[in-house]
């Protein structure tokens, strides 16, 4: 047995029954391999008994679709849409979450056949994130939302990270109106660490409200462990200066890194 412990996608990925011949040898040698491998395969039958895919797939189909009919405006700060409300395991991550909230399009998602593939990719790589648009034209899905586009109130947004090798963060949004909004984690008392090895979907999206002229998303890094609530706290303090001028940047202390995405606010 080598003392190689593999990425968790691999071991994943091996009980999907992805790899090749080859790749499956090197994670059938390595490290925990049998306790690895039982612990997906435990978490993916609790998962598929629980929430068996065709009805899961159907409540987030009405949902959605009842969301679109109502469509309410409102001064609230961004209303989440829960349409993924549920900490997904494993492989079930990987499929429900790429398969029924994107509608099947192709949103980076590493899926990689060869067992360098994951180790490549990110090699180098630094931390992303992503907007996506919900599009009743595209039967239900979702279309990327790119940095100085415009939306509008109501539109549905789903948000994605990359974290690459980055182990902490946390995603805000500010917007025309000097809010700010905590997108993930969802609740400023819970970790901020980061789940690696591709794009990750939040497990929820969020309905645009109608605040004014533009909001900004951040994607703030660490290499150490923050305070969530320390962190929310200091955004919000800058969130009235963002406001009067959206080109102003954050102003946080090393370790932090930021990467923004503003998108211009329709009336």
């Amino acid at each position: 047995m080598s003392t190689e412990r593999v990425p968790d996608l691999l071991i994943e990925q091996y009980v999907l029954g992805e790899l090749s011949a080859e790749a499956a040898a090197r994670v059938e040698h390595s490290a925990g391999f049998e306790e690895r491998v039982n612990r997906i395969r435990q978490e993916n039958a609790s998962f598929a008994k629980r929430y068996p895919a065709g009805v899961y797939a159907a409540r987030i189909r009405n949902q959605y679709e009842a969301e679109q009919r109502t469509r309410p405006r409102t001064h609230r700060r961004t209303r989440v849409l829960r349409i993924l409300a549920l900490a997904l395991p494993g492989a079930a991550a990987m499929l429900v979450v790429g398969f029924l909230l994107f509608g099947g399009i192709d949103v980076g998602i590493v899926s990689p056949s060869d067992p360098q593939a994951e180790i490549t990719r990110l090699k180098g790589a630094e931390p992303s994130f992503a907007l996506y648009r919900a599009d009743p034209a595209a039967n239900g899905g979702f279309q990327p939302l790119r940095d100085g586009e415009a939306a509008k109130a109501g539109d549905i947004v789903q948000l994605a990270y990359q974290a690459a090798d980055a182990p902490y963060g946390a995603i805000v949004s500010i917007d025309g109106g000097g809010s700010a909004t905590l997108h993930y984690p969802q609740d400023p008392a819970s970790s901020p660490a980061l789940t690696r090895g591709g794009e990750r979907p939040l497990p929820h999206a969020y309905r645009l409200d109608d605040a004014p002229r533009f909001e900004t998303f951040y994607f703030i890094t660490s290499d150490s462990r923050f305070d969530v609530s320390v962190l929310l706290a200091d955004l919000r303090s800058q969130a009235a200066g963002i406001a009067r001028d959206p080109r102003r940047s954050l102003e946080l202390p090393p370790p932090f890194e930021t990467r923004t995405i503003t998108i211009r606010k329709e009336e």
